[in-house]
C-alpha cells in the first residue's frame, strides 16, 4: 500500500484510522462504533483490493490516477464519508419490515419483467420469461474461521411488506466462538425498478482476540457450469468511466473485479447475469471464483465477499450491511 500511495499520491486511510474518526454515539462512554456500519464489507481485505485495482489499472492504460484514487477511497471509505453516513439512528435507518407469513420451502417473487426463485430463503434462480436460472442449486453463505468451514444455516423465511415494498426476508445463522453470526437478508423488486434489490444485515458476536478468520462470504452465487473448453467474460463498468474486460478459462482459479456494474456471461451466448452496488458509493467488489464441483467446473460469484485472513477485531461485535441489485441480460 505504501508503494501505492508513494507512485500516486493517494491519502488513502487505514482501516483502525476510519474507525478512530468515527464519534461516540450519544450517551456513549467510549469512541466505539455504532451498531450499522458506514463501512463496506470488504474492508478487512482492503490491501488486496487496492492491489487488484493497480493490476487492472496496469492493464487498462487509459485509467488515470484520479480514477484509480476514486475506487480505492470509494472502496476503504474515508473518514469523512463514515462521519456523514453517522445519523441518528431513527434517521438512518428505515421502518422495520412486517412479517407477513412464512415462507419455507420453494417461493417465488415476480417483478415487471424477472422473476426471482428462493429455496428456503436462499436465492436459487432469476428467469426472465422462465429462460434463466443460477447454475448449480441455491446461493451459499458462509464463514471460514479457525481453519473451519461453517456455513449459515437457514432459520426463518417470510414474506414482508415495508412502505410500499413487499418481498421476502431470510434469517440464516451459524455458531461462532461461543455465540452466534447472523445474517439477515431482504429481498424484493421495488415499484418502476426492474432489478432485484437485496439488503444484506451480517451481525458478528464478541469474538476472542486470537481467533483467525479466513473469509466471509454473505451471498455466493453459483452463476453457471463451463463445459470443457468453455470460457466465461466479466464486464467491468469503471468507476468514473471507461470498462474493462476479461475472460476466464475454463480451468480452477480465483479473481478479484471491482466496477460500479459488472456481468457474468458464458463465451458461446446466452444471458449475461449483471450485478450492482445498491450502495451510495455505487462500488461494487464482486470475487470470481471456477471450482470443480461433481457436476464439473461451476463460477461462482461472491458479491463483497472477503476470502481473505483478517483478525477477528475487526468483525467483533460489529453489524456490516450493504446492498446488491442483480439483473439479466440479452
Amino acid at each position: 500500500m505504501r508503494a501505492l500511495e508513494g507512485r500516486f499520491q493517494l491519502e488513502f486511510p487505514t482501516l483502525e484510522e476510519t474507525l478512530a474518526a468515527v464519534p461516540p454515539a450519544p450517551g456513549e462512554a467510549s469512541a466505539r462504533p455504532p451498531a450499522a456500519d458506514p463501512l463496506p464489507l470488504l474492508c478487512p481485505s482492503v490491501l488486496e483490493a487496492a492491489a487488484r485495482a493497480e493490476a487492472l489499472r496496469a492493464r487498462v492504460r487509459r485509467r488515470t490516477d484520479a480514477d484509480l484514487r476514486g475506487v480505492l477511497e470509494a472502496l476503504g471509505g474515508s473518514p469523512a464519508r463514515a462521519r456523514a453516513a453517522i445519523r441518528p439512528r431513527e434517521a438512518r435507518r428505515p421502518a422495520e419490515p412486517t412479517l407477513i407469513a412464512a415462507m419455507s420451502g420453494l417461493v417465488s417473487l415476480q417483478g415487471d419483467s424477472l422473476s426471482a426463485t428462493f429455496a428456503d430463503g436462499r436465492l436459487s434462480g432469476l428467469q426472465r420469461a422462465q429462460a434463466w436460472t443460477l447454475g448449480a442449486g441455491p446461493a451459499d453463505s458462509y464463514l471460514i474461521a479457525g481453519d473451519r468451514f461453517l456455513p449459515l444455516e437457514s432459520e426463518s423465511a417470510f414474506s414482508f411488506e415495508q412502505g410500499q415494498d413487499s418481498g421476502l426476508r431470510s434469517v440464516l445463522k451459524a455458531g461462532l466462538d461461543g455465540g452466534q453470526v447472523e445474517l439477515v437478508i431482504q429481498a424484493c423488486f421495488r415499484e418502476g425498478r426492474e432489478d432485484l434489490e437485496m439488503d444484506f444485515r451480517l451481525r458478528f458476536p464478541e469474538l476472542s482476540p486470537g481467533l483467525d478468520i479466513q473469509g466471509v462470504v454473505p451471498l455466493e452465487l453459483p452463476v453457471f457450469a463451463l463445459a470443457g473448453g468453455e470460457q466465461a467474460t466479466v464486464s467491468a463498468e469503471l468507476l468514473g468511466g471507461g470498462s474493462h474486460t476479461a475472460v476466464l478459462e475454463a480451468e480452477e482459479g480465483e479473481t478479484l473485479f471491482t466496477g460500479s456494474r459488472l456481468s457474468l456471461r458464458k463465451s458461446r451466448g446466452g444471458p449475461a447475469l449483471v450485478l450492482s452496488s445498491g450502495a451510495p458509493t455505487g462500488v461494487l467488489v464482486l470475487g470470481v471464483r471456477v471450482i470443480r464441483l461433481r457436476r464439473g467446473l461451476h463460477l461462482l460469484a461472491s458479491p463483497f465477499g472477503a476470502r481473505f485472513a483478517a483478525p477477528a477485531r475487526l468483525y467483533s461485535g460489529r453489524t456490516l450491511g450493504f446492498a446488491l441489485r442483480l439483473g439479466l441480460e440479452e
